[in-house]
């Protein structure tokens, strides 16, 4: 008797391993996805339609090795499709449709790694859409120290542009000086929001344009397409036009 528990044992053992090894491939799969569509606007609507039809398949059919070896392995791996989907209706600009996504995931049954991914997520999809009160709610539920040099630069930035929605450029500013020292891999995009408030306070037009004539074309093109209004805009376009700066 004890001879056949064990082998049941052995056996559950293997299957176990056998079903870590499947959800692995499945996650390398989804990070080559999102890349290759972060990269190619053409290939996003065949990723989120993928994204959504996995979340379908995974929800209306778990495995009996699932069952067995763990309900909460089931909801990391649904947690980490919709963070990757949401992530995906971001860069194709749906806040909406990532919110969506982000509210039915429970902060308190993931790991705290993946916890900084829906913080950041949702505060960006909120600053998207202009809702500053639901960002900064998110800001202050999360504690800075969860997060790494690169989250708490982020978190800084967005912070910065709250400040910015609400015609505060000189409280953007200071957000951003408790950044410093920045992360390189995060540095143009809080360059980005100085230059916007460096802007709307009027203030160095030459620090400005060298700001914005570092980035790529392609933040130059989302500058004007979600912040039309503001006077880092006026430069943007001079800059995208080839016309040269104004001395």
């Amino acid at each position: 008797m004890t001879g056949l528990v064990l082998a049941l044992f052995a056996a559950a053992a293997v299957l176990g391993l056998s079903e870590a090894t499947r959800v692995g491939r499945r996650r390398r799969a989804r990070d080559r996805v999102a890349r290759d569509a972060i990269a190619d606007p053409n290939l996003r609507g065949r990723a989120i339609t993928g994204l959504r039809a996995e979340l379908v398949r995974l929800k209306g059919r778990p495995s009996w090795t699932t069952r067995w070896f763990g309900t909460r392995s089931l909801a990391q791996e649904l947690c980490e499709i919709r963070l990757v989907l949401a992530l995906m209706l971001l860069v194709d600009d749906r806040p909406e449709d990532a919110l969506e996504n982000l509210v039915l995931i429970d902060p308190n049954a993931i790991p705290k790694h993946l916890q900084a991914v829906l913080a950041m997520h949702a505060i960006e999809a909120h600053l998207r859409l202009g809702e500053w009160h639901a960002a900064e709610r998110v800001i202050e539920g999360y504690p800075p120290d969860a997060l790494n040099a690169n989250g708490r630069a982020m978190r800084a930035n967005a912070k910065a542009q709250i400040r910015l929605g609400r015609q505060d450029a000189r409280g953007a500013l200071r957000c951003l000086e408790e950044a410093q020292p920045i992360p390189d891999e995060v540095r143009p995009e809080l360059e980005l929001t100085r230059a916007r408030a460096l802007a709307a306070e009027g203030r160095d037009a030459a620090e400005v344009w060298r700001i914005l004539q570092a980035q790529p074309r392609g933040a130059l093109e989302l500058l004007l397409r979600r912040h039309g209004g503001e006077a880092a805009t006026q430069v943007a376009r001079r800059i995208l036009d080839g016309e040269p700066e104004r001395r």
